[in-house]
């Protein structure tokens, strides 16, 4: 997620930095969790796992409709070139042909 956000410049930091962090708290985890199982037990050890999961989730929902920066840079670029009165082409050609399928004929009307 971290390279496909940042800038193509900074794509190297944003995912060591993201490393660096799931590092981190890979390594802090183990002395609170073995506290939880030597002094709470088990059942308690999958709770605080479970719940750890569910905070993880509500705090990443709201990327869910991240752009990258490919894309925000592209809508800016558009944008700027729709406000001085251009047209800018679609990138991706329209490679389906419907002559091609059994229910049209070259005309166009539908065949029964």
């Amino acid at each position: 997620m971290a390279a496909e956000v940042a800038p193509k410049s900074l794509t190297a930091t944003a995912t060591g930095f993201i490393g660096w962090v799931g590092y981190f708290g890979a390594a802090s985890a183990g002395l609170p969790l073995s506290w939880v199982v030597t002094k709470l037990g088990w059942s308690y050890f999958f709770m605080v796992l479970t719940a750890a999961a569910g905070i993880g989730t509500a705090l990443t929902l709201p990327l869910g409709g991240l752009k990258s920066w490919k894309q925000s840079t592209e809508e800016g670029t558009q944008a700027v070139a729709q406000s001085a009165g251009e047209e800018i082409a679609d990138e991706k050609p329209d490679d389906h042909d419907d002559s091609q399928d059994g229910d049209v004929s070259s005309d166009g009307k539908a065949n029964k």
